[in-house]
């Protein structure tokens, strides 16, 4: 969030120096200033949806700390699927957002390609291709974390079932 926040206020510090003297076109206004509103929607959505995630893969590790420093099979069960609710909810909750930040993902990758080849073409657009990029890895984090919990919730019944019933 931090280098998004440094990278608009670049973009925009360089709209307002002018070297030869003229103002800018107001085109180039209109275009920084939709790039900052919607990449900022995208960063603050993805850094939204990064601390659910982060909170419920922290629920997952608590919960299963918690099964075994007590040991007790049945109250494991019944936590797990009380769990496991409170894991669909927030899924279903968020699954809307996670569509959308699928789709800008897939949006972003030909402005992605075009900042690419302007950069090689043109040695300029170095800050647009810093900031497109930016933008899709903040999103990519997103899916990663996404993914992790996914995975706690697939290990946790193999855990649950490993786990020895008699006291040691």
């Amino acid at each position: 969030l931090l280098a998004w926040l440094l990278l608009a206020g670049m973009s925009v510090a360089m709209l307002l120096s002018c070297h030869d003297g003229t103002s800018r076109h107001p085109a180039e206004w209109c275009h920084m200033v939709s790039w900052i509103i919607s990449s900022g929607i995208m960063m603050c959505l993805s850094y939204g949806l990064v601390l659910i995630w982060r909170s419920l893969a922290t629920m997952i590790d608590l919960f299963c700390c918690a099964v075994f420093e007590h040991r007790d099979f049945s109250r494991a069960v019944d936590e797990w699927s009380m769990l496991q609710a409170v894991l669909r909810k927030a899924s279903i909750a968020t699954e809307l957002s996670g569509l959308s930040l699928h789709i800008m993902a897939g949006l972003s990758v030909p402005m992605l390609v075009y900042d690419f080849t302007l950069v090689i073409k043109t040695d300029s657009g170095l800050l647009a291709l810093l900031s497109d990029a930016l933008v899709l890895l903040c999103i990519l984090r997103t899916f990663l974390l996404a993914g992790a919990v996914t995975e706690k919730c697939v290990r946790v019944p193999a855990l649950i079932s490993s786990m020895p019933l008699g006291r040691a």
